[in-house]
């Protein structure tokens, strides 16, 4: 193998060192049915009043709002008695939904007008 040298020339490197090359094969590969959001449905999207309601909850997840500048505004936690985000103290815009449940995340683009 040649390579270059410190001054800019071409020199010859020999590598008698061995080494072993250990891999590993996963077994699935491709995308899988995300479960979590399949289910969920979040309403009015548009909202005027800020409200939006968490429909299609089967277990507790964490919602976590940002605005379009990457920052969080409300973390909540949701779940069949707890099931709705209000946003009313924010301004109008554009907000991301982060629903994460443990297992699986989901981001969702809601507007409040």
């Amino acid at each position: 193998m040649y390579g270059m040298n410190s001054g800019g020339g071409k020199e010859k490197f020999d590598f008698a060192e061995s080494f072993r090359l250990c891999t590993t094969i996963c077994k699935t590969v491709g995308i899988t049915k995300n479960s979590l959001v399949n289910d969920l449905i979040v309403f009015p999207n548009p909202a005027s009043n800020g409200i939006f309601k968490v429909s299609g909850l089967n277990e507790e997840i964490e919602i976590v709002v940002f605005n379009m500048l990457g920052q969080e505004v409300l973390k909540s936690r949701c779940d069949k008695s707890n099931d709705v985000i209000n946003l009313s103290d924010q301004p109008p815009g554009t907000y991301l939904f982060k629903i994460n449940n443990c297992i699986d995340w989901q981001i969702l683009k809601v507007i409040k007008e």
